[in-house]
């Protein structure tokens, strides 16, 4: 009966020295996985501490810049159709150019023939 004891003492001492080889296993596994927390947590603060200020700052940016966008639409607009009209005006000017230069003088008219122009 006592080597039954024993043996089951022995076997109970086993288990629990394998759970406290487990046990310590895990926890230099966590040690690592907090270590390696902690460096990711300083190195993203250290990168986006001055995000807030920074967002806010291009924010009010990019308001400034739609307001003041706004305010030269009109100019733009205005530009925008003084191009038009120029473009207007020279297609108009090509082509009554165009078809003045394609009519002969009266004088080539008349006789059928053309002049050869000098250099």
């Amino acid at each position: 009966m006592i080597i039954t004891v024993i043996v089951l003492n022995c076997i109970i001492a086993l288990c629990g020295f394998y759970a406290a080889w487990q046990i310590w296993k895990l926890q230099h596994a966590l040690a690592g996985a907090t270590r390696a927390l902690i460096q990711a947590e300083q190195s993203t603060y250290s990168v986006l501490h001055n995000a807030p200020e920074l967002i806010l700052k291009g924010q009010l940016g990019a308001y400034e810049l739609r307001q003041r966008y706004q305010k030269l639409e009109p100019q733009f607009q205005k530009a925008r159709q003084a191009l038009a009209l120029l473009a207007t005006v020279q297609m108009i000017w090509r082509r009554s150019h165009w078809w003045r230069s394609s009519q002969p003088p009266a004088k080539m008219r008349r006789s059928g023939k053309r002049r050869s122009r000098q250099r």
